[in-house]
């Protein structure tokens, strides 16, 4: 636990104005829920968000409380938990999510929302790097789909194992332009990065690319669009947005 004594200049205040300096990007509704429940005492007792603090109080943070809210904050995510059992938790991610922070978003992600769920249920203390619950795929932003995350450092080691000999693949659903005519079309090519956020597929080894495997198979078309499945192993980065423009069907509404 970590504990504050009140000085001078703090006194008259209301405790759930006091924690907020603390806990700048909690709501006041999760800071007053947190006091209400115990998690926050004053002078070692239970006391309610609106107790007004005074000269020489001891605020005590119990340590829990203050690790996850310093580490991974309190998202306001709501995910939907698409199917979890002792080992593995599947979400099934919306468009718009994140999958992990990035310079806009630090908070609102798949990740902290999975690690703010095992905090909750009491199953990780938010220190125990064995206990951890990790994502073990991520897709863009802009996709829709199941997310797998393993509740724990060893699931998560199994289930890379798996990966690594492929006994785990990934199938993907698009819409993409263009009448699909093959049904089952198995494509070896390779793909290399060209700037920060473009790549390109070639058909050639050379020193930067790396070789990549891709199942299409069409489900129905039209003169104009096609709903296709796709399946890859070991997915590089914009494998299926790169393969399918390359191909002449590039996705529906991929702005890049």
């Amino acid at each position: 636990m970590i504990s504050y004594t009140i000085k001078k200049f703090d006194q008259n205040k209301k405790l759930h104005e006091f924690i907020q300096l603390f806990f700048t990007t909690t709501t006041i509704s999760s800071i007053k829920k947190m006091i209400n429940n115990g998690n926050i005492k004053v002078n070692g007792k239970k006391v309610f968000d609106n107790y007004i603090l005074q000269e020489n109080d001891v605020v005590i943070i119990y340590k829990d409380i203050w690790t996850i809210n310093k580490n991974y904050k309190l998202t306001k995510l709501n995910a939907k938990i698409f199917y979890e059992d002792k080992n593995i938790t599947i979400i099934d991610k919306e468009k718009g999510i994140l999958c992990h922070e990035d310079i806009n978003e630090k908070y609102n992600t798949l990740n902290n929302f999975l690690k703010m769920r095992f905090f909750k249920k009491k199953i990780w203390d938010g220190n125990n790097k064995n206990l951890e619950p990790a994502l073990v795929n991520r897709i863009d932003q802009n996709t829709s789909g199941l997310v797998l995350a393993a509740n724990n450092k060893n699931v998560l080691s199994l289930i890379n194992k798996n990966k690594n000999n492929k006994q785990i693949k990934k199938v993907y659903i698009a819409v993409v332009h263009g009448k699909f005519i093959k049904k089952n079309l198995e494509i070896e090519s390779y793909i290399e990065q060209v700037d920060k956020n473009k790549m390109a597929i070639s058909h050639k080894k050379n020193d930067l690319n790396k070789p990549i495997f891709t199942i299409i198979q069409s489900i129905e078309s039209t003169q104009e669009f096609s709903l296709v499945k796709i399946i890859v192993y070991n997915a590089k980065k914009h494998q299926i947005r790169a393969q399918l423009a390359d191909l002449g069907f590039p996705i529906v509404g991929d702005y890049k």
